[in-house]
């Protein structure tokens, strides 16, 4: 029998469990994260805490976490379509290339070492940090009226990396969307308007199965999710608008000190 249950019942016959005060706070951290995901990344460090601090298990919290972001997604990639930035077939491929690791890693995400994973985050992000810094460091100005490029270097490595990446999204999520602005961006050479599009489509499908393998293996309290996905929508939708402000080109500052903060955080916990 799963860990977690007898949790699904308990939450169900106790709407109380979070009062007013708690659910105000998740749709307001729910804002913030869901800006910071689709500008950048990150905002699962805000809010899967969240849900623990207010005394759900870590593990159902990292399931009801999946309800916000798939939240999140939506209101920012209709912005997007609406500006004219979407790529189906490639947000497509990628997509579906994603799903077949996360339904491993979402599997095992059920019984996880949060203090383990902490650690291997803080490092994959130090990498990419770093990276960043010793990159070329040229502004990229992400001109709109130079249209919209759809071409993806080295497409059978990016989609290989992709699939590798799946498992780690299933498991746990936090920091993905660093991960997948590293490896469209800095190896893939689409550029941060391109990345920010892909990433806020591609995070959808393999959210679902996830959130399906932690509603039944553990369970999913959607009360808290709901309230998170309320203020995710609000927040993607408000950076959605602010990417595409000046051609994006606050991205890459916004980037690093986000990165920065959360592996300080993940360190220090």
């Amino acid at each position: 029998m799963a860990p977690y249950a007898d949790l699904k019942l308990e939450f169900v016959d106790n709407p109380e469990i979070l009062d007013l005060v708690s659910l105000s706070i998740l749709a307001a951290v729910g804002i913030v994260a869901g800006f910071l995901n689709t500008v950048a990344g990150g905002g699962s460090m805000l809010s899967l805490p969240a849900l623990i601090f207010l005394g759900i298990p870590s593990t159902v919290a990292n399931g009801t976490n999946r309800i916000a972001i798939i939240a999140q997604a939506l209101p920012a990639t209709i912005v997007f379509f609406r500006r004219g930035f979407r790529h189906f077939s490639l947000s497509a491929s990628l997509a579906l290339t994603l799903i077949p690791g996360s339904i491993i890693g979402a599997y095992l995400g059920t019984n996880m070492d949060d203090d383990i994973f902490n650690k291997l985050v803080a490092f994959v992000l130090a990498l990419t940090s770093i990276s960043m810094v010793f990159k070329d460091r040229k502004p990229k100005r992400l001109q709109l009226q130079e249209g919209f490029s759809s071409t993806l270097s080295r497409p059978v490595l990016i989609h290989t990396l992709i699939f590798f990446l799946g498992f780690y999204g299933g498991f746990i999520h936090i920091g993905i969307g660093f991960l997948i602005m590293f490896i469209l961006n800095k190896m893939g050479g689409l550029n941060l308007m391109q990345t920010n599009m892909h990433k806020v489509i591609i995070v959808v499908p393999y959210s679902l199965v996830s959130l399906l393998i932690f509603w039944t293996e553990t369970s999913v309290m959607w009360q808290a999710g709901l309230s998170l996905a309320v203020g995710n929508m609000l927040g993607g939708w408000v950076g959605a608008h602010v990417t595409l402000k000046d051609g994006g080109k606050f991205i890459v500052p916004l980037y690093q000190v986000t990165i920065i903060t959360i592996i300080g955080s993940l360190l220090l916990r």
